[in-house]
């Protein structure tokens, strides 16, 4: 691959095309990140539960046989010790199976975070996180179409849900799925236009952002769509940030162009007006995060130093479904907070920061900004969506492989100064 190509350059060249059909080349990467997205994500065709854990087993194989694997990131392995005191101390009652799905996510993290990496690992998690990524992108875009055609692959009973606000889900098998990857496909595609520099293709990726980002519009995810916009606003400052004219006439020429062609894109926000609306006549414009919220606020305030354990919450406070142990814990941030105290809540935000600062501290603009404004879109994100905890959680799944691709790319940036080229999805374009 040359210097100064994105991957999207890589993946519309046809010899990359030969490759992604051909499965004897990048088989095992592009088997997971299949069988992630064929059990969590898409619509339609779903597969059972044992092929999510069938990938995982094969990312874990694939990286301690090939690779030479150490401790990488220590603050990782302290979360899962807080989580572990965290259920010690405060013994809850079984049907939240806590113990056990603590057994589950430490499985997740040692195999997709950077507390064991190497190079190879490395690479390995950046080709599976291109490969579902691909597969997200492709998704999302066709869900704008899907719409059109009167398709919502939105599965409840026997059925599928009509089109409408919040219940939209194109290709994809919730709406809550369609809003995050839409927004993150589009963040991606957005940071890979900062770049581009083949004219021929150039419109096609504006396009393919339009599409997905549209997606999420008609998702109406308010946190997808505010992570989007975040992101994309960070991927701006970092690319830019030793140019600050062309930061500035970028930011112009974005607002414009918004501006001009909202007569366009502004139905796609109907929906979303709809869903603020009947959030507003039941109590609120966050009517249906408040109760959550207030919930786990009342729970760390109960048990501020190590909380009330790994995936539990309080019964008094917030439902539990006590048949399966499940719970909604409403925001990613306040769950840790309340479920591991301000000592979980410190060093998970010491993994994030140290994340974010590595991020900005590659040396290539591309791979900084994209990778960075993916980390910024979860931080977003996690606000109002309660996923990290989850085992089975595709958003948490992916919030730690970034990570780990973040803490493995900043290692070989700063061995190399610069000079690598990580397959397909992160080529070092400068």
């Amino acid at each position: 691959m040359q210097q100064g190509t994105t991957y999207l350059t890589y993946f519309f060249d046809m010899n990359t095309l030969r490759s992604i059909i051909n499965p004897k080349k990048e088989f095992l990467p592009k088997i997971i990140a299949l069988f992630v997205a064929m059990r969590t994500i898409t619509g339609g065709i779903s597969l059972p539960q044992p092929f999510y854990y069938v990938a995982l087993t094969l990312l874990g194989i694939s990286i301690i046989s090939r690779g030479r694997l150490k401790l990488q990131n220590g603050l990782v392995l302290l979360l899962l010790v807080v989580c572990f005191f965290s259920l010690l101390f405060n013994n809850p009652p079984s049907y939240f199976m806590a113990w056990q799905r603590l057994g589950v996510y430490t499985m997740v993290v040692l195999v997709v975070s950077p507390l064991l990496s190497d190079a190879y690992s490395t690479l390995f998690r950046a080709k599976v996180l291109y490969y579902f990524m691909l597969i997200a992108i492709i998704l999302s875009a066709g869900s704008f179409f899907a719409y059109f055609l009167g398709i919502n692959l939105f599965e409840r009973g026997n059925g599928y849900l009509d089109i409408g606000a919040g219940t939209f889900s194109g290709l994809m098998n919730h709406s809550n799925a369609l809003g995050p990857m839409a927004g993150l496909s589009g963040f991606v595609l957005f940071a890979t236009i900062l770049s581009f520099n083949s004219p021929k293709k150039y419109f096609i990726i504006v396009l393919m952002a339009f599409f997905c980002m549209a997606s999420c519009l008609l998702s109406a995810s308010r946190a997808g769509i505010g992570a989007t916009g975040v992101a994309c606003i960070f991927a701006i400052f970092r690319y830019y940030r030793n140019r600050m004219s062309k930061m500035a006439s970028v930011f112009v020429v974005l607002v414009g162009l918004l501006a001009a062609t909202f007569p366009v894109w502004g139905g796609l926000t109907d929906f979303l007006v709809q869903k603020q609306q009947a959030n507003e006549e039941m109590g609120g414009a966050m009517f249906s995060r408040e109760k959550k919220f207030t919930a786990r606020i009342l729970e760390f305030e109960s048990s501020p130093i190590i909380g009330i354990g790994y995936n539990v919450i309080n019964p008094e406070y917030d439902f539990v479904e006590e048949s399966t142990g499940q719970i909604e814990p409403g925001s990613s941030w306040l769950a840790v907070a309340s479920m591991t105290g301000v000592i979980g809540l410190f060093v998970f935000l010491g993994i994030c920061s140290r994340g974010l600062k590595r991020a900005w501290r590659i040396k290539s603009p591309f791979v900084s900004s994209l990778l960075g404004g993916m980390l910024v879109f979860f931080f977003i994100h996690m606000i109002a969506e309660g996923y990290i905890f989850a085992p089975g959680s595709f958003l948490a799944l992916l919030f730690w492989l970034i990570i780990a691709v973040v803490d493995g790319v900043f290692d070989i940036d700063k061995k190399t100064n610069g000079a690598y080229e990580l397959p397909l999805m992160f080529p070092n374009n400068g």
